[in-house]
């Protein structure tokens, strides 16, 4: 028989968890001493030696500090909106109901801090996850119904009385994960539990009881296993959950001890990604496995480098002080040296003095200008070093207000720009994250909270058609959208230039319309629906459209019926009215073009017939002239004739 089919089903989810641990062990170890250093319990910065008396450079807290502050400045805020910007009341209602609902959750039950502990893990172990959960509140009761005798007999029954969704930290090593390259592949999530004998009992009965406690917490509050110190309180057992994707199944195991199943169903929730969890918070993303990686492990050699320079900083600049030697012949010099100010020493023996050269040549002093010059080329160093890693890690001097004063305005923008392109990505991871929460917590609302329960926590009236768009998981994700606002700090004067341009925007068309409706052009039905249609496009365009309609249904509510069709034959009789107007615009409009045409062509003829005049009389003037250049031609060629012939004619009369 296969070695895995002679395996219980405990025993086969233990070897798959110990191998999910195998494949983390060096992360863990790294993610451990990372924090311990953050703690300043291990200066070292190394996993073997835990120094705590050494005095070190913890630039570790300071990066991590101002990481938490750059991508988690507030609790994000839910904005749940509808997927098309077009009229659906009921995708409105929807939407303002479950971000009402939202908002109460996550204030009642401290979404902030859950929130701020997985960003912490986010930042520096390198892996950071949370999970909603859904907590019904049942009351035990009793009812009388009637038995097959006809006789009434008393029945024990639970009642729903509450619900809310619960927001959980999973602590960055109690969670385990099945192996696979992408979040949407992980077959399996193992939560690990630690917990009380009571706890036991109460989760799962008369099997609770022969588990073993194994965790121990002993005065000092160091954990340990297998411990048996009579001083331990509080001991705990190590129980796993396990989100089975294969068979939809969560199953309860213990950590060690009997091969039993403690607990075991068919998930409670029917989500969409089956896990009650987001993907989770990675500070170094890979494609070739999930296993994180500590931001800390990538500089933890310039850390070293750097608490190496601080301790030789802190051993030099302790051996830099005002000691020497001095000539023990010279009695006085120790009552010199504990003299106060402007208080002279006798001298017993002024001659030896002479013979010395002088005072300052009987004490011969430490080197402290050496020492100086070497302590200033190692700060010089250890700055470039913090260099160094502020350039591995992304966090520029304007991302942590550090300014020289003589910088210019285009080299902070620079230093910023550097600074946002690195920050950019954890602040959508970390936006993500949140969104995707809320996505999970809206999913359990829309799909177990009874009508009562909404209506509780929103104020909102609860329409059977709100709840069928809720219960329809389909219809609810292509009608209703779920998002945050920015987690980081909120940019306010964007706010108030969206507020300023919304306002301007809806003033402007208003005053544009209004002509066009007093002079029949539209009705105030046409007129509303363009406002509303540009209106739809801002973030206050719910609230601006639940005024509109709540003035319409006002003013329909307190018109008579009678005057109500009164109103609307008289707005036939008007469109009638806008028709034929329309009609007779268009006749005059087609009359004025003929006429207009006619004209045209009349001109054209006219201009055509005066053209060919014209152009008839300058062919006679030039059949003129050039009549009259031949005669003249014809004259000039007869006298030069006569003037050639004029010598002959002599000649014969002679």
């Amino acid at each position: 028989m296969d070695e895995k089919e002679a395996r219980s089903p405990v025993e086969q989810w233990r070897a798959e968890i110990r191998l999910s641990e195998k494949q983390e062990r060096h992360w863990r170890d790294v993610a451990k001493a990372a924090i311990d250093r953050y703690r300043g319990e291990s200066r070292s910065g190394g996993l073997e030696n835990d120094r705590r008396d050494a005095r070190g450079y913890n630039i570790l807290y300071g990066n991590t500090e101002t990481l938490r502050s750059a991508v988690y400045a507030q609790p994000p805020k839910p904005d749940v909106r509808r997927r098309y910007r077009d009229a659906d009341p009921v995708g409105r209602a929807v939407a303002e109901c479950l971000e009402r609902a939202l908002s109460v959750s996550m204030e009642l039950d401290d979404f902030d801090s859950t929130f701020a502990a997985a960003v912490f893990d986010y930042v520096l172990p390198g892996r950071g996850l949370a999970r909603v959960r859904y907590v019904p509140t049942l009351e035990s009761g009793s009812i009388e119904v009637e038995g097959e005798d006809g006789e009434l007999v008393t029945e024990q029954s639970e009642r729903l009385t509450d619900e809310k969704v619960a927001f959980e930290l999973v602590p960055w090593d109690r969670v385990h994960l099945g192996p696979a390259r992408r979040w949407e592949d992980v077959p399996w999530i193992a939560y690990e539990h630690h917990m009380t004998r009571k706890e036991l009992l109460e989760k799962f009965g008369e099997k609770g009881k022969g588990l073993n406690l194994d965790i121990r917490t002993t005065e000092d509050g160091e954990r340990k296993e297998e411990d048996n110190d009579p001083l331990s309180i509080h001991d705990r057992a190590k129980v796993y959950e396990i989100w089975d994707r294969s068979d939809r199944t969560i199953t309860f195991i213990p950590a060690t001890g009997e091969d039993e199943i403690l607990y075991k169903s068919k998930v409670p929730l029917d989500l969409e990604g089956f896990y009650d969890c987001p993907r989770p918070l990675y500070t170094v993303d890979m494609t070739e496995s999930l296993v994180p990686q500590a931001e800390f492990e990538i500089y933890r050699s310039q850390a070293e480098e750097l608490d190496r320079l601080t301790n030789r900083l802190t051993k030099l600049i302790s051996g830099m002080r005002n000691n020497g030697i001095y000539d023990s012949t010279i009695g006085e010099m120790s009552q010199l040296m504990q003299a106060g100010d402007n208080e002279f020493i006798p001298a017993a023996d002024v001659g030896h003095l002479i013979e010395k050269g002088g005072l300052d040549k009987a004490i011969w002093k430490l080197p402290i200008a050496e020492i100086g010059g070497i302590v200033a080329s190692l700060y010089q160093q250890r700055e470039q070093v913090k260099q160094n890693i502020y350039e591995i890690t992304g966090l520029s001097d304007i991302l942590r207000g550090v300014s020289a004063a003589s910088e210019t305005a285009t080299a902070q923008n620079i230093k910023a720009q550097y600074g946002g392109l690195r920050i950019q990505r954890r602040q959508r991871d970390v936006q993500r994250f949140a969104r995707d929460l809320l996505r999970l917590a809206a999913e359990i609302m829309a799909e177990q909270f009874q009508p009562e329960t909404l209506a509780r926590m929103t104020g909102l009236d609860i329409t059977p058609e709100m709840m069928a768009m809720l219960r329809d998981q389909g219809v609810r994700e292509y009608r209703i959208d779920v998002e945050t606002d920015s987690t980081i700090a909120p940019n306010e004067q964007a706010d108030k230039e969206a507020v300023t341009q919304l306002l301007g925007g809806i003033s402007q068309m208003v005053q544009g319309l209004t002509p066009a409706v007093q002079g029949g052009l539209m009705d105030q039905q046409q007129a509303k629906t363009l406002i509303l249609a540009s209106v739809r496009r801002f973030k206050l365009g719910r609230d601006v459209e639940a005024v509109f309609d709540e003035q319409e249904g006002q003013q329909q509510s307190q018109i008579p019926p009678q005057v109500q069709q009164q109103v609307q034959q008289m707005q036939q009789q008007m469109q009638d009215l806008q028709q034929k107007n329309q009609q007779l615009e268009q006749q005059a409009q087609g009359n004025a073009q003929k006429a207009q045409i006619e004209a045209q062509t009349e001109l054209q003829k006219e201009q055509m017939r005066q053209q060919g005049e014209t152009q008839r009389a300058q062919m006679r003037e030039a059949a003129e002239t050039q009549r009259k250049q031949m005669e003249l031609q014809a004259d000039i060629s007869m006298k030069q004739m006569e003037a050639a012939n004029a010598p002959l004619d002599t000649a014969q009369r002679q």
